[in-house]
């Protein structure tokens, strides 16, 4: 890293129950002292890592104190990230209540809070009112194949898996909205780079 970037993190609110990180912010993104202030903006969105997966959180600010740092800032958010978080947050709250149907139809004891899909789409949180006892491992199983339904049927989903229609980023589809790699689609992309892949 270079002398800028050592000295430089940010503070960030992230998570459906919100805990304030100090995120690191990597030397690709810092080129001059403007820059980084833009990215430690006050309310400004980005993409963070702080070992849960990839997630947006919301910047309360830069700082040059040094502090432990709890993860890395990846990226700002794009408009990509925030379609992926919109859409995963409706998947998460429409498994939440089947879940939480099934927890009572059940009689399970557990109160199901929420619901925190992570940027990734394949990490999931369950947040219940209490921590659920040892033997509740059956039961979450249950719960994670019902969100994993809710999302592999959801419109979206099937919106991820096709992109744009037939031929997504392949050259046949560049005149379409559709460029010959997974950067021409935002839809299919929005996944992809989240992933890494």
């Amino acid at each position: 890293m270079n002398e800028l970037a050592s000295e430089k993190c940010i503070m960030v609110r992230c998570g459906v129950s919100p805990s304030v990180a100090c995120v690191q912010v990597p030397e690709s993104l810092v080129e001059t002292e403007s820059t980084f202030e833009l990215l430690g903006r006050r309310g400004s969105r980005v993409v963070i890592d702080c070992g849960r997966g990839p997630e947006i959180g919301e910047s309360l600010g830069a700082t040059k104190v040094k502090l432990p740092t709890s993860g890395m800032m990846l990226r700002i958010a794009t408009a990509e990230d925030e379609l992926l978080s919109v859409q995963l947050a409706e998947i998460a709250r429409n498994a939440a209540q089947k879940c939480n149907s099934w927890l009572e139809s059940s009689n399970q004891t557990e109160v199901l809070l929420q619901v925190e899909p992570l940027l990734d789409g394949q990490t999931v949180y369950f947040h219940f009112l209490e921590k659920p006892g040892e033997s509740f491992q059956d039961q979450l199983e249950e719960l994670l194949s019902i969100y994993e339904s809710e999302l592999s049927s959801s419109a979206f989903a099937k919106k991820v898996a096709t992109g744009c229609g037939p031929g997504c980023g392949t050259s046949d589809r560049s005149g379409a909205g559709c460029g010959s790699s997974c950067s021409g689609c935002a839809i299919r992309c929005s996944v992809s780079k989240s992933t890494g892949g």
